[in-house]
């Protein structure tokens, strides 16, 4: 029993040598790594990497159709809608600042409560259009929605479980979901789109004043009053030394 078991495993240890003997070869193995992510013999790659594949001209096309309309909005906003909310004083600040654009660059949070913000005015336009009529309300409304209400949530989550305080994005939050649940959907709409207009408002009065603010005193003056022997002579700022008498008007600081 014991020499039958030696033979057995003998000649299956042994497989290769015996295949080998009546002028059988196997193939060599490798590993499923190397196969898998071998290059080729000239050393390019069969399939292009990630990096090197480029989008669809399509779907290329389309978001930059999109980021052109984004950007068309954007800048409405801030020319027709802004001084409506008092931001006329910010831009003449940041003129003052010597900046050749326009307009201020946006900031991201600008940029997604101005979207919110016009399709809130889309929400309200469609429920007073079309009523509860199911498909229109499930298709444009419902989407809106959720898209919109992504600013008031955070709010109220950040409220209740990080600051622990009662605040009115809660009550707003509370008033929306309402809203919607009893089916008062030009109610939702309208309470959505007055507490984004009420954020518009805070974002204007608080965030952006004094962004400006601060540049506007973080600016190096390109040229500086010096009295020299009695008399003042305008000279470069870089070129001010310790010890200089720097002349400053009224206003200038």
């Amino acid at each position: 029993m014991h020499r039958t078991v030696e033979k057995f495993v003998t000649v299956t240890t042994n497989k290769p040598l015996l295949l080998g003997a009546l002028g059988i070869s196997l193939p060599q193995r490798k590993p499923l790594v190397e196969l898998l992510g071998a290059p080729s013999r000239t050393g390019v790659s069969s399939e292009p990497s990630g990096s090197d594949r480029s989008p669809s001209p399509f779907w290329s096309g389309i978001v930059e159709q999109l980021t052109t309309m984004d950007d068309t909005y954007q800048y409405l906003v801030r020319q027709y809608l802004d001084p409506l909310f008092g931001a006329k004083r910010q831009q003449q600040l940041y003129e003052l600042a010597g900046h050749e654009e326009r307009f201020a660059p946006f900031m991201r949070d600008e940029k997604a409560l101005n979207r919110s913000l016009g399709a809130s005015v889309i929400m309200l336009g469609t429920a007073l259009v079309v009523g509860k009529a199911i498909v229109p309300i499930a298709l444009i409304y419902l989407p809106l929605s959720i898209y919109t209400s992504r600013i008031p949530f955070s709010r109220a989550y950040r409220a209740i479980f990080h600051e622990r305080r009662l605040k009115a994005s809660v009550l707003a939050t509370i008033g929306i979901v309402g809203t919607w649940i009893g089916g008062f959907y030009v109610a939702g709409a309208l309470d959505m789109m007055i507490f984004l207009t009420a954020e518009k408002l805070i974002f204007i009065s608080q965030d952006r004043s004094r962004e400006k603010l601060v540049n506007i005193f973080g600016q190096q003056p390109r040229f500086v009053w010096t009295l020299v022997e009695g008399s003042e002579v305008q000279i470069p700022f870089e070129q001010l030394r310790i010890g200089d008498i720097v002349v400053v008007g009224a206003g200038q600081m």
